[in-house]
Protein backbone atom coordinates (compact mmCIF):
# COMPACT_ATOMS: atom_id res chain seq x y z
CA UNK A 1 0.00 0.00 0.00
CA UNK A 2 1.49 3.18 -0.87
CA UNK A 3 2.97 5.77 1.44
CA UNK A 4 0.45 8.66 2.51
CA UNK A 5 1.70 12.11 1.37
CA UNK A 6 2.15 13.31 5.26
CA UNK A 7 4.20 10.32 5.50
CA UNK A 8 6.13 10.57 2.84
CA UNK A 9 6.94 14.12 3.08
CA UNK A 10 7.99 13.08 6.86
CA UNK A 11 9.77 10.23 6.15
CA UNK A 12 11.75 12.10 3.29
CA UNK A 13 12.57 15.31 5.52
CA UNK A 14 13.99 12.32 8.08
CA UNK A 15 16.29 10.86 5.62
CA UNK A 16 17.74 14.49 4.48
CA UNK A 17 17.84 16.13 7.69
CA UNK A 18 20.27 13.19 9.43
CA UNK A 19 23.18 13.71 8.28
CA UNK A 20 22.87 16.87 9.52
CA UNK A 21 21.82 15.74 12.72
CA UNK A 22 24.94 13.09 13.02
CA UNK A 23 27.20 16.05 11.93
CA UNK A 24 25.71 18.24 15.13
CA UNK A 25 26.08 15.08 17.49
CA UNK A 26 29.79 15.28 16.24
CA UNK A 27 30.67 18.61 16.78
CA UNK A 28 29.09 18.34 20.68
CA UNK A 29 31.20 15.66 21.32
CA UNK A 30 34.46 17.04 19.54
CA UNK A 31 33.66 19.82 22.08
CA UNK A 32 32.50 16.69 25.13
CA UNK A 33 35.84 14.48 24.14
CA UNK A 34 38.16 18.02 25.38
CA UNK A 35 36.12 18.85 28.32
CA UNK A 36 36.56 14.96 29.45
CA UNK A 37 40.63 15.41 28.64
CA UNK A 38 40.56 18.45 31.31
CA UNK A 39 38.47 16.60 33.32
CA UNK A 40 40.45 13.55 33.16
CA UNK A 41 43.55 15.71 34.22
CA UNK A 42 41.44 17.46 36.70
CA UNK A 43 40.53 14.19 38.62
CA UNK A 44 43.94 12.39 38.27
CA UNK A 45 45.16 15.76 40.11
CA UNK A 46 42.92 15.14 42.60
CA UNK A 47 43.63 11.46 43.17
CA UNK A 48 47.04 11.97 43.48
CA UNK A 49 45.48 14.62 46.60
CA UNK A 50 43.40 11.42 47.69
CA UNK A 51 46.17 9.00 47.78
CA UNK A 52 48.60 9.28 50.15
CA UNK A 53 46.72 10.29 53.34
CA UNK A 54 44.55 7.30 52.33
CA UNK A 55 47.31 5.04 52.24
CA UNK A 56 47.89 6.17 55.61
CA UNK A 57 44.51 5.79 56.93
CA UNK A 58 44.94 1.85 55.87
CA UNK A 59 48.09 1.60 57.40
CA UNK A 60 47.04 3.55 60.67
CA UNK A 61 44.09 1.24 60.16
CA UNK A 62 45.36 -1.96 60.35
CA UNK A 63 47.59 -1.47 63.91
CA UNK A 64 44.05 -0.02 64.93
CA UNK A 65 42.77 -3.28 64.06
CA UNK A 66 45.29 -5.41 66.37
CA UNK A 67 44.71 -3.03 69.12
CA UNK A 68 41.38 -3.05 69.72
CA UNK A 69 39.87 -5.86 67.43
CA UNK A 70 37.36 -3.57 65.37
CA UNK A 71 38.08 -4.63 61.94
CA UNK A 72 38.22 -1.90 59.82
CA UNK A 73 37.39 -1.21 55.83
CA UNK A 74 39.55 0.16 53.57
CA UNK A 75 39.63 1.97 50.38
CA UNK A 76 41.07 1.52 46.99
CA UNK A 77 40.32 3.45 43.63
CA UNK A 78 37.56 1.07 42.33
CA UNK A 79 35.60 1.57 44.90
CA UNK A 80 35.71 5.44 44.29
CA UNK A 81 35.39 4.75 40.54
CA UNK A 82 32.03 2.71 41.40
CA UNK A 83 30.61 4.78 43.49
CA UNK A 84 30.62 7.43 40.85
CA UNK A 85 28.94 5.19 38.62
CA UNK A 86 26.29 4.32 41.33
CA UNK A 87 26.87 0.97 41.19
CA UNK A 88 24.77 -1.03 43.88
CA UNK A 89 26.20 -1.42 46.77
CA UNK A 90 29.01 1.14 46.37
CA UNK A 91 31.22 2.86 49.16
CA UNK A 92 29.55 6.30 49.09
CA UNK A 93 26.70 6.46 47.91
CA UNK A 94 24.22 3.61 49.53
CA UNK A 95 21.66 2.61 46.99
CA UNK A 96 20.51 -0.96 48.14
CA UNK A 97 17.23 -0.46 50.03
CA UNK A 98 17.63 -4.34 50.49
CA UNK A 99 20.29 -3.92 53.57
CA UNK A 100 20.02 -1.65 56.48
CA UNK A 101 22.10 1.21 56.67
CA UNK A 102 21.31 2.61 60.37
CA UNK A 103 21.05 6.30 59.64
CA UNK A 104 19.49 5.55 55.84
CA UNK A 105 16.38 4.06 57.30
CA UNK A 106 14.25 7.17 56.60
CA UNK A 107 15.28 7.32 53.34
CA UNK A 108 14.44 3.04 52.88
CA UNK A 109 18.35 2.54 53.16
CA UNK A 110 19.61 5.15 50.19
CA UNK A 111 21.50 7.97 50.44
CA UNK A 112 19.91 10.91 48.33
CA UNK A 113 22.28 14.10 49.07
CA UNK A 114 24.65 15.52 47.17
CA UNK A 115 27.82 14.76 49.11
CA UNK A 116 28.91 11.73 49.14
CA UNK A 117 28.00 9.63 52.61
CA UNK A 118 30.44 9.67 55.45
CA UNK A 119 29.32 7.64 57.76
CA UNK A 120 30.63 4.23 56.61
CA UNK A 121 33.53 3.40 54.97
CA UNK A 122 34.82 7.19 55.01
CA UNK A 123 35.45 6.50 58.57
CA UNK A 124 36.60 2.69 58.69
CA UNK A 125 33.45 1.10 59.26
CA UNK A 126 30.97 -1.06 56.61
CA UNK A 127 28.29 -1.01 54.96
CA UNK A 128 26.17 -1.54 57.83
CA UNK A 129 27.66 1.80 59.63
CA UNK A 130 29.29 -1.17 62.05
CA UNK A 131 33.22 -3.05 61.90
CA UNK A 132 33.97 -6.69 61.60
CA UNK A 133 35.95 -8.12 64.33
CA UNK A 134 39.38 -9.60 64.58
CA UNK A 135 42.01 -10.50 66.87
CA UNK A 136 43.29 -7.44 69.36
CA UNK A 137 46.11 -7.54 71.53
CA UNK A 138 44.12 -7.85 74.56
CA UNK A 139 43.25 -11.64 73.09
CA UNK A 140 46.89 -12.57 73.80
CA UNK A 141 47.58 -10.98 77.14
CA UNK A 142 44.20 -12.11 78.86
CA UNK A 143 45.23 -15.90 78.82
CA UNK A 144 48.80 -15.27 80.00
CA UNK A 145 47.64 -13.26 82.94
CA UNK A 146 45.01 -16.21 83.78
CA UNK A 147 47.95 -18.66 83.50
CA UNK A 148 49.95 -16.39 85.88
CA UNK A 149 47.30 -16.19 88.44
CA UNK A 150 46.43 -19.61 87.94
CA UNK A 151 50.56 -20.81 88.64
CA UNK A 152 49.66 -18.57 92.10
CA UNK A 153 47.83 -21.42 93.70
CA UNK A 154 50.77 -23.73 94.13
CA UNK A 155 53.72 -23.57 96.08
CA UNK A 156 56.76 -21.95 94.53
CA UNK A 157 58.79 -25.60 95.02
CA UNK A 158 56.26 -27.41 93.20
CA UNK A 159 56.29 -24.18 90.09
CA UNK A 160 60.01 -24.17 90.27
CA UNK A 161 60.22 -28.14 90.20
CA UNK A 162 57.21 -28.93 88.38
CA UNK A 163 56.81 -31.39 90.96
CA UNK A 164 54.85 -32.95 93.90
CA UNK A 165 55.61 -34.71 97.01
CA UNK A 166 52.94 -37.21 98.28
CA UNK A 167 53.11 -40.31 100.50
CA UNK A 168 52.90 -44.06 99.12
CA UNK A 169 51.72 -47.30 100.85
CA UNK A 170 50.54 -50.62 100.19
CA UNK A 171 46.87 -52.53 101.16
CA UNK A 172 46.00 -55.77 101.98
CA UNK A 173 43.59 -55.73 99.64
CA UNK A 174 45.90 -55.30 96.19
CA UNK A 175 43.00 -54.13 94.45
CA UNK A 176 42.91 -50.83 96.12
CA UNK A 177 46.28 -48.33 95.40
CA UNK A 178 45.46 -45.18 98.30
CA UNK A 179 44.53 -45.08 101.86
CA UNK A 180 40.61 -43.97 101.68
CA UNK A 181 39.56 -46.79 99.43
CA UNK A 182 42.17 -49.31 101.16
CA UNK A 183 40.39 -48.84 104.91
CA UNK A 184 37.21 -47.83 103.60
CA UNK A 185 37.13 -51.19 101.92
CA UNK A 186 38.40 -52.78 105.55
CA UNK A 187 41.83 -53.06 104.20
CA UNK A 188 45.08 -52.74 106.21
CA UNK A 189 47.32 -49.84 105.10
CA UNK A 190 51.40 -49.96 105.34
CA UNK A 191 52.65 -46.50 104.73
CA UNK A 192 55.57 -46.23 102.65
CA UNK A 193 58.20 -43.59 101.75
CA UNK A 194 57.49 -40.25 100.84
CA UNK A 195 57.40 -40.21 97.04
CA UNK A 196 58.29 -36.65 94.80
CA UNK A 197 56.47 -36.85 91.03
CA UNK A 198 56.16 -34.85 88.78
CA UNK A 199 52.84 -32.72 88.87
CA UNK A 200 51.28 -33.21 85.26
CA UNK A 201 49.17 -29.91 86.15
CA UNK A 202 52.01 -28.07 86.37
CA UNK A 203 53.73 -29.28 83.77
CA UNK A 204 50.63 -28.76 81.21
CA UNK A 205 50.43 -24.85 83.29
CA UNK A 206 53.83 -24.79 81.82
CA UNK A 207 52.86 -25.87 78.25
CA UNK A 208 50.09 -23.56 77.92
CA UNK A 209 51.84 -20.64 79.13
CA UNK A 210 54.87 -21.13 77.03
CA UNK A 211 52.13 -21.48 74.27
CA UNK A 212 50.66 -17.95 75.06
CA UNK A 213 53.82 -16.34 75.39
CA UNK A 214 54.97 -17.44 71.78
CA UNK A 215 51.21 -16.42 70.72
CA UNK A 216 51.54 -13.07 72.10
CA UNK A 217 55.67 -12.48 70.92
CA UNK A 218 53.83 -13.26 67.06
CA UNK A 219 51.45 -11.05 67.34
CA UNK A 220 53.41 -8.44 68.65
CA UNK A 221 56.18 -9.06 66.02
CA UNK A 222 53.30 -8.36 63.04
CA UNK A 223 52.39 -5.76 64.91
CA UNK A 224 55.80 -3.83 64.63
CA UNK A 225 55.90 -4.73 61.23
CA UNK A 226 53.07 -2.73 60.02
CA UNK A 227 53.48 0.68 62.37
CA UNK A 228 53.19 3.70 60.00
CA UNK A 229 56.87 4.90 59.62
CA UNK A 230 55.95 7.19 56.36
CA UNK A 231 54.04 10.48 58.07
CA UNK A 232 56.81 12.73 59.28
CA UNK A 233 54.51 14.40 61.41
CA UNK A 234 53.45 11.56 63.65
CA UNK A 235 57.04 9.85 63.03
CA UNK A 236 58.40 9.96 66.98
CA UNK A 237 55.51 8.63 68.49
CA UNK A 238 55.19 6.15 65.76
CA UNK A 239 59.12 5.29 66.45
CA UNK A 240 57.98 5.10 70.18
CA UNK A 241 55.72 2.58 69.26
CA UNK A 242 58.00 0.56 67.72
CA UNK A 243 60.52 0.88 70.47
CA UNK A 244 57.87 -0.26 72.90
CA UNK A 245 58.00 -3.62 71.31
CA UNK A 246 61.25 -4.38 69.66
CA UNK A 247 63.00 -3.01 72.66
CA UNK A 248 60.79 -3.62 75.64
CA UNK A 249 58.07 -5.95 75.87
CA UNK A 250 59.55 -8.73 73.39
CA UNK A 251 62.93 -8.76 75.07
CA UNK A 252 60.84 -8.95 78.27
CA UNK A 253 58.94 -11.86 76.55
CA UNK A 254 62.39 -13.99 75.47
CA UNK A 255 63.88 -13.21 78.58
CA UNK A 256 60.89 -15.53 80.38
CA UNK A 257 60.93 -18.33 77.72
CA UNK A 258 64.71 -18.57 77.52
CA UNK A 259 64.65 -19.48 81.28
CA UNK A 260 64.79 -23.27 82.06
CA UNK A 261 61.58 -24.92 82.40
CA UNK A 262 61.84 -26.33 85.31
CA UNK A 263 64.89 -27.44 88.43
CA UNK A 264 64.80 -30.50 90.19
CA UNK A 265 68.32 -30.70 92.04
CA UNK A 266 66.91 -29.99 95.19
CA UNK A 267 68.36 -33.25 96.51
CA UNK A 268 65.53 -34.19 98.80
CA UNK A 269 63.32 -37.23 99.22
CA UNK A 270 60.75 -36.30 101.83
CA UNK A 271 58.12 -34.27 101.48
CA UNK A 272 59.45 -32.00 104.82
CA UNK A 273 62.35 -32.08 103.32
CA UNK A 274 60.91 -31.32 99.60
CA UNK A 275 57.91 -28.38 100.72
CA UNK A 276 60.40 -26.80 103.29
CA UNK A 277 63.31 -26.47 100.50
CA UNK A 278 64.16 -22.86 99.33
CA UNK A 279 62.88 -22.66 95.61
CA UNK A 280 64.89 -19.44 95.34
CA UNK A 281 68.00 -21.75 95.25
CA UNK A 282 66.68 -23.30 92.09
CA UNK A 283 65.48 -20.48 90.18
CA UNK A 284 65.64 -18.50 88.06
CA UNK A 285 62.78 -20.85 85.74
CA UNK A 286 59.92 -20.11 84.37
CA UNK A 287 57.04 -20.28 87.04
CA UNK A 288 58.93 -19.39 89.90
CA UNK A 289 57.49 -16.56 91.56
CA UNK A 290 60.24 -13.87 90.41
CA UNK A 291 60.08 -14.71 87.32
CA UNK A 292 56.26 -14.41 86.94
CA UNK A 293 55.64 -11.50 88.69
CA UNK A 294 58.54 -10.20 86.12
CA UNK A 295 56.76 -11.46 83.52
CA UNK A 296 53.36 -10.08 84.87
CA UNK A 297 55.02 -6.38 85.31
CA UNK A 298 56.59 -6.25 81.53
CA UNK A 299 52.63 -7.39 80.49
CA UNK A 300 50.92 -4.57 83.28
CA UNK A 301 53.50 -1.73 81.75
CA UNK A 302 52.57 -2.86 78.07
CA UNK A 303 49.01 -2.35 79.11
CA UNK A 304 49.81 0.58 79.77
CA UNK A 305 51.47 1.78 76.63
CA UNK A 306 49.06 0.21 74.98
CA UNK A 307 46.32 2.21 76.05
CA UNK A 308 48.21 5.38 75.29
CA UNK A 309 48.94 4.07 71.55
CA UNK A 310 45.24 3.01 71.26
CA UNK A 311 44.83 6.82 72.10
CA UNK A 312 47.05 8.58 69.74
CA UNK A 313 46.40 6.39 66.62
CA UNK A 314 42.55 7.21 67.20
CA UNK A 315 43.35 10.82 67.32
CA UNK A 316 45.60 10.21 63.70
CA UNK A 317 42.67 8.98 62.05
CA UNK A 318 40.16 11.63 63.79
CA UNK A 319 36.38 11.35 63.37
CA UNK A 320 33.56 12.48 60.77
CA UNK A 321 30.30 13.96 61.89
CA UNK A 322 27.60 14.36 58.83
CA UNK A 323 23.96 16.38 58.89
CA UNK A 324 22.15 13.55 57.62
CA UNK A 325 19.82 16.41 56.63
CA UNK A 326 22.23 18.29 53.79
CA UNK A 327 25.12 16.17 53.39
CA UNK A 328 27.30 18.61 54.91
CA UNK A 329 29.82 17.95 57.71
CA UNK A 330 29.43 19.05 60.99
CA UNK A 331 32.58 18.60 61.76
CA UNK A 332 35.81 16.31 61.17
CA UNK A 333 39.70 15.63 62.46
CA UNK A 334 42.56 13.69 61.99
CA UNK A 335 43.16 12.02 58.65
CA UNK A 336 39.29 10.91 57.98
CA UNK A 337 38.25 14.75 58.01
CA UNK A 338 41.52 15.04 55.15
CA UNK A 339 40.68 12.23 53.11
CA UNK A 340 36.87 12.93 52.63
CA UNK A 341 37.90 16.94 51.75
CA UNK A 342 39.83 15.02 48.56
CA UNK A 343 37.47 12.21 48.52
CA UNK A 344 34.83 15.38 48.27
CA UNK A 345 36.70 16.79 45.24
CA UNK A 346 36.10 13.69 43.25
CA UNK A 347 32.53 12.94 43.99
CA UNK A 348 30.66 16.14 44.70
CA UNK A 349 27.67 14.88 42.67
CA UNK A 350 27.45 18.16 41.02
CA UNK A 351 31.07 19.53 41.10
CA UNK A 352 33.42 16.68 41.66
CA UNK A 353 35.50 16.19 38.80
CA UNK A 354 35.02 12.36 38.57
CA UNK A 355 31.41 12.73 39.12
CA UNK A 356 31.62 15.24 36.19
CA UNK A 357 33.33 13.03 33.90
CA UNK A 358 31.20 10.06 34.67
CA UNK A 359 28.64 12.01 33.34
CA UNK A 360 30.04 13.40 30.40
CA UNK A 361 31.06 10.08 29.32
CA UNK A 362 27.79 8.53 29.87
CA UNK A 363 26.32 11.48 27.52
CA UNK A 364 28.88 10.67 25.18
CA UNK A 365 27.56 6.86 24.99
CA UNK A 366 23.66 8.21 25.18
CA UNK A 367 25.21 10.60 21.68
CA UNK A 368 26.96 7.48 20.30
CA UNK A 369 23.46 5.59 20.58
CA UNK A 370 21.22 8.28 19.57
CA UNK A 371 23.60 8.75 16.08
CA UNK A 372 23.17 5.31 15.74
CA UNK A 373 19.59 5.12 15.76
CA UNK A 374 19.75 8.32 13.43
CA UNK A 375 21.41 6.02 11.06
CA UNK A 376 19.71 3.13 11.57
CA UNK A 377 16.72 5.16 10.72
CA UNK A 378 17.75 6.94 7.83
CA UNK A 379 18.62 3.45 6.40
CA UNK A 380 15.00 2.02 7.16
CA UNK A 381 13.20 4.92 5.66
CA UNK A 382 15.79 4.59 2.65
CA UNK A 383 14.52 1.39 2.04
CA UNK A 384 11.15 1.93 1.50
CA UNK A 385 11.22 5.62 0.53
CA UNK A 386 14.88 6.66 -1.85
CA UNK A 387 15.39 10.12 -1.23
CA UNK A 388 18.17 12.45 -2.31
CA UNK A 389 18.81 16.11 -1.52
CA UNK A 390 18.82 18.62 -4.47
CA UNK A 391 22.13 19.43 -5.70
CA UNK A 392 21.03 22.87 -7.07
CA UNK A 393 17.41 24.60 -7.32
CA UNK A 394 14.68 23.93 -9.75
CA UNK A 395 15.30 26.52 -12.51
CA UNK A 396 12.10 26.40 -14.17
CA UNK A 397 12.40 23.33 -16.60
CA UNK A 398 12.15 19.79 -16.53
CA UNK A 399 16.17 19.06 -15.82
CA UNK A 400 17.29 19.15 -12.36
CA UNK A 401 20.39 17.53 -10.48
CA UNK A 402 20.43 15.42 -7.35
CA UNK A 403 23.00 14.50 -4.92
CA UNK A 404 22.53 11.15 -5.35
CA UNK A 405 20.58 9.10 -8.55
CA UNK A 406 21.09 5.79 -7.94
CA UNK A 407 17.54 4.91 -7.22
CA UNK A 408 16.18 6.33 -9.80
CA UNK A 409 15.14 4.63 -13.77
CA UNK A 410 13.23 6.01 -16.42
CA UNK A 411 9.60 5.20 -15.75
CA UNK A 412 9.74 6.25 -12.43
CA UNK A 413 7.32 7.60 -10.57
CA UNK A 414 8.60 10.43 -8.13
CA UNK A 415 8.07 13.13 -5.58
CA UNK A 416 9.61 16.55 -5.33
CA UNK A 417 9.24 18.43 -2.22
CA UNK A 418 10.62 21.64 -0.62
CA UNK A 419 10.06 22.94 3.36
CA UNK A 420 7.05 25.22 3.00
CA UNK A 421 6.26 24.18 -1.09
CA UNK A 422 3.51 21.95 -2.03
CA UNK A 423 4.50 18.37 -3.03
CA UNK A 424 4.82 17.79 -7.04
CA UNK A 425 4.03 14.69 -8.35
CA UNK A 426 6.31 13.81 -11.45
CA UNK A 427 7.97 10.83 -13.76
CA UNK A 428 11.42 10.36 -14.65
CA UNK A 429 12.44 10.47 -18.18
CA UNK A 430 15.82 10.15 -17.96
CA UNK A 431 18.90 9.86 -15.51
CA UNK A 432 22.44 10.79 -16.58
CA UNK A 433 24.99 11.02 -14.15
CA UNK A 434 23.87 13.77 -11.58
CA UNK A 435 21.02 14.81 -13.70
CA UNK A 436 17.28 13.65 -14.21
CA UNK A 437 14.77 14.73 -17.08
CA UNK A 438 11.31 14.75 -15.58
CA UNK A 439 8.47 15.29 -17.14
CA UNK A 440 7.12 18.58 -15.66
CA UNK A 441 9.31 21.58 -14.68
CA UNK A 442 10.43 22.15 -10.99
CA UNK A 443 10.29 25.59 -10.19
CA UNK A 444 13.05 27.66 -8.66
CA UNK A 445 11.79 28.01 -5.07
CA UNK A 446 12.67 24.43 -4.46
CA UNK A 447 15.85 24.68 -3.40
CA UNK A 448 18.64 22.33 -0.95
CA UNK A 449 18.46 25.40 1.68
CA UNK A 450 14.70 24.49 2.42
CA UNK A 451 15.96 20.74 2.24
CA UNK A 452 14.62 20.76 -1.21
CA UNK A 453 14.84 16.73 -2.13
CA UNK A 454 13.48 14.00 -4.54
CA UNK A 455 11.81 10.38 -3.17
CA UNK A 456 10.33 7.42 -4.91
CA UNK A 457 7.47 5.45 -3.01
CA UNK A 458 8.75 1.53 -2.83
CA UNK A 459 5.80 0.12 -0.66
Amino acid sequence: MPLSQEDRIAFSLNIVTADDKIKAFNMSQAQTAAEIEKLVKLDAGNKNLFDPPNALITSYQAEMNMLDGNLRTTVVEQNIQDSASRVIQNYFFPNDQSITVPSLVPNHNVWIRIPPFALTYAIGKNYTEGYGSTTKEADLINPILALITAAGGNTDIMNTTGQQCGSTGTCSNPMYTDQTSCTTNGGIWTPGPDAITSDPAIQQLKTDLVAAVNSYKAFLVSMAAIIVTTDPINQVANQAAKDNINNVIIPALNTWLAYNDFNTAHGQTTCAGFNGYNANLLAPTKLHSTQLAALQSAIGARNTFYGTRLTQVTGYLGTITQDLATGELTSSTGLYGKRYGFLLLRLHTLDGSLSKLKALQNGKGAQDSIKANIANTKNTYMSILPTSLLKAPGNGTTSITLVDTSFLSPGDTVFVMAEGQEELHRAVKSVSNDTVILNDVIPAKYRAAEKGRLYKDLT
